[in-house]
């Protein structure tokens, strides 16, 4: 098996490595319950019912086609690790009060956020999120050069250096910008490497920045693929599960929104079918008067404050076309039952 194939290759290279054998060891056992789990694994079902289909998709390369993310790679990644390893050393020094204390009198004019929030980071330092990290990448060298080993001084400097090259949002040539990209992750490595050998073996995030050159070259600047600004919505679905059990947050959502929307619906006088009498109905004019005298209502929901006519009324071009779709319809077969009056323009 794998086990004599790998001890027969020492034998005869006469090579040795202590550190690469316990993971040639636990690869090999892996493999052993892999091969034991097969036939109860597929049960009769293929490969291709197993594997996801986009893997096999004509067109789709997941090497080339899945880029680093620089917010959880970058950010929530290697900066947070070694952010973790700062604060154990302030700590354990008794210097987080001289930290504090220096984060507060910092300059912030040419921070993006200049409100650092520097009791918050102090006292979650252990809960804290991208903004902050970005915030931290940027001003950190010039608050512990007395504080903490050269080595981890010089690690902060250069993932300063680095999340400047990375959110870049504009590249004029990237050639040049490449070759600078690549030379500082090469030597953030390096530096890494002296701080913590053993990290860069246990955190596959230090070598997911090795791809970094190659997707910009592909897509872009780093910006562009970065699921940062996204990250601002997560809020919004918090909301929809205050009152949720958290057994199915995703059906619990989904029924915040559409409840919603069907609110939306109403106060805008859209029309719904009633169940028992089997006609169209909308909400009556009390609804339309207050959304009216009620703007701040209007932003609330999200619809247009300006309501350019009275709910239920329509145009005489839009009669002729909703008769015309009508007749249409009715030709095919297909009567209507439903309208739907959300956001119409005056003709």
């Amino acid at each position: 098996g794998g086990t004599e194939k790998v001890k027969n290759a020492v034998s005869k290279s006469g090579i040795c490595d202590a550190a690469s054998a316990a993971i040639m060891d636990h690869l090999l056992n892996l493999g052993k319950c892999l091969r034991k789990r097969e036939a109860a694994s597929f049960a009769g079902r293929s490969v291709n019912d197993i594997v996801n289909p986009l893997l096999g998709m004509a067109g789709v390369n997941i090497h080339q086609d899945t880029p680093t993310e620089i917010l959880h790679t970058i950010l929530l990644g290697v900066v947070k690790y070694f952010w973790g390893q700062t604060v154990y050393i302030l700590d354990k020094a008794h210097l987080l009060g001289t930290f504090q204390t220096r984060l507060e009198s910092i300059n912030k004019d040419r921070l993006n956020s200049p409100m650092l929030g520097v009791d918050y980071i102090v006292q979650f330092k252990g809960s804290l999120i991208g903004k902050h990290f970005k915030s931290l990448a940027q001003v950190l060298p010039y608050l512990i050069y007395d504080l903490v080993p050269r080595t981890v001084l010089k690690w902060w400097t250069a993932i300063g250096e680095l999340v400047v090259l990375l959110w870049h949002t504009q590249i004029d040539n990237v050639k040049e910008y490449l070759a600078n990209l690549s030379q500082m992750i090469e030597d953030f490595l390096s530096i890494s490497s002296q701080c913590a050998p053993s990290i860069l073996f246990t955190k596959a995030k230090f070598h997911f920045l090795l791809h970094l050159p190659m997707f910009i070259r592909r897509f872009g600047p780093a910006i562009l693929f970065s699921t940062e600004r996204f990250e601002s919505f997560n809020h919004i679905f918090r909301l929809t599960a205050i009152y949720s059990n958290h057994q199915a947050p995703s059906r619990d959502t989904c029924q915040v929104f559409s409840e919603q929307d069907t609110v939306k619906h109403i106060v805008s006088g859209g029309f719904w079918l009633d169940p028992k009498t089997r006609a169209p109905r909308k909400a009556g004019n009390s609804i339309h008067t207050y959304m009216h005298d009620h703007p701040e209502q209007h932003h609330l929901i999200g619809i247009p404050a300006v309501v350019q006519r009275e709910v239920g009324e329509f145009s005489v071009c839009q009669v002729n076309i909703m008769l015309l779709h009508y007749d249409l319809q009715r030709h095919l077969g297909q009567v209507p039952v439903i309208y739907h009056h959300n956001k119409t323009r005056a003709a």
